[in-house]
């Protein structure tokens, strides 16, 4: 018998021994009770993991607390649900230490002559960034020096990835970086040559004590991250970067949900000047709120660009990073709005 079908048979028994339990506890027979729960708490490891879940749930459901045999039993039951979500948050890092765009450092190895001599004759000319970061914090120009020795980073991570080598083919012209507290690493954004009858663009890495991961414009490497344990949104300064974060690098189909400061801040975000609306204007600046008793998330009302409208929206950073539109009005809308965009890796102003 192989391990799949020993999970198999673990899992029906699991299904046969919770209905004998529901059965000894509607007919008061603790001592049946007892008895099957012995077997079924030995298969929690052999079961399938997420049917067990249930299982477990479905018989804490039914056992009242206020008996002290079924206090008892309600306690086992818990322990065992404790053991089965551990289970699968270290089956979730081996996941994600097996995705395929954490790529962890190698050996250091020698960046193409062209590549360091496109960065040393655009240093000197220090050339204009054609859009913003990709969200509001502090970020640090880098010297051609320091761009070296971050493409050297990436390289070690790198140095097989196609879409890497297409970033030092491009050539690198300007760099960018911003130290992060949500994470254990820094953001580096990378402006690229300028290529005849396109919009010029970017590429942005995160790199930190893992490895290197690209962003896409997808959640793909935020999930990753969090599923490794890096995410920290411990204080209210921690999670106002990760949410600025998120929404900048996560892109709908109209682009990214860019948080501003406040009302006045969409002004700058504007191809030409227009009137905004009064309850643009008035919009308060974005603050987030601590979790509670009662609610384990941050929540916080923002004002947020996206496409070309503006909206008000009530949002919820859960512990684990997913971050949820509790609600949203539009305040705004048909205005003109210039914002990066990615396409195939690439962040640009897009306007076709």
């Amino acid at each position: 018998m192989n391990d799949d079908d020993q999970t198999q048979l673990a899992t029906r028994l699991a299904d046969v021994l919770a209905t004998r339990i529901e059965t000894g506890m509607a007919t008061a027979d603790i001592a049946n009770v007892r008895s099957n729960l012995k077997h079924l708490l030995r298969l929690d490891s052999r079961a399938e993991q997420s049917r067990m879940a249930a299982i477990l749930q479905r018989l804490q459901d039914v056992l009242p607390a206020t008996e002290a045999d079924a206090a008892g039993l309600s306690t086992q039951l818990a322990h065992a649900k404790q053991r089965l979500e551990e289970q699968a948050r270290r089956q979730a890092i081996v996941n994600a230490l097996n995705d395929p765009n954490v790529r962890p450092f190698g050996e250091p190895r020698a960046l193409p002559e062209a590549t360091i001599a496109t960065v040393a004759s655009a240093a000197r000319h220090h050339p204009t960034w054609p859009h913003p970061p990709v969200f509001d914090d502090a970020w640090q120009d880098l010297d051609g020096k320091e761009i070296v020795g971050d493409l050297a980073l990436l390289n070690r991570a790198l140095h097989s990835d196609p879409f890497f080598r297409s970033v030092l083919r491009a050539g690198v012209v300007a760099g960018r970086r911003c130290g992060l507290s949500c994470y254990d690493g820094v953001i580096l954004e990378l402006l690229l040559e300028a290529e005849l009858g396109k919009p010029q663009s970017s590429v942005v890495f995160l790199l930190g004590s893992f490895g290197a991961l690209p962003f896409d414009g997808t959640s793909r490497a935020f999930h990753v991250l969090n599923q490794l344990g890096r995410l920290d949104i411990s204080t209210e300064d921690k999670a106002t970067q990760y949410i600025r974060l998120f929404c900048g690098l996560v892109h709908g189909d109209d682009g990214p949900f860019t948080i501003v400061a406040d009302g006045p801040a969409v002004l700058q975000l504007l191809q030409n000047s227009v009137d905004l609306p009064p309850a643009v204007m008035a919009a308060p600046r974005f603050a987030l709120t601590p979790p509670s008793e009662s609610e384990d998330a941050w929540q916080g009302d923002a004002t947020i660009v996206y496409g070309s409208s503006v909206f008000s929206s009530r949002m919820a950073i859960e512990p684990s990073g997913n971050i949820k539109m509790l609600g949203d009005e539009k305040l705004a809308a048909d205005l003109p709005v210039r914002q990066a965009r990615f396409r195939e890796g690439r962040r640009a102003i897009y306007t076709d």
